[in-house]
């Protein structure tokens, strides 16, 4: 495989992780609205959690998708 094929599908794998972690962000958002009122306090503190560590996936994907499309763009 040439080493520009390799450098696409790494960016194609990145993409696809970027917006998995989006979507399960997204998907912890509405479980939160739709059950705010039935969650206890350590359930919120667990969501909160979890979609901290969410937010910091998706901008560390985020950043390493970008330097990984200009590495592309220098091939």
């Amino acid at each position: 495989m040439a080493e520009i094929d390799k450098q696409k599908e790494k960016i194609a794998f990145l993409r696809t992780m970027f917006f998995f972690l989006l979507t399960a962000l997204f998907g912890l958002v509405a479980f939160v609205f739709t059950k705010y009122m039935k969650l206890s306090e350590i359930q919120l503190i667990l969501t909160n959690i979890a979609g901290l560590i969410l937010l910091i996936g998706i901008i560390a994907t985020g950043k390493k998708l970008k330097k990984e499309i200009d590495k592309l763009e220098d091939m």
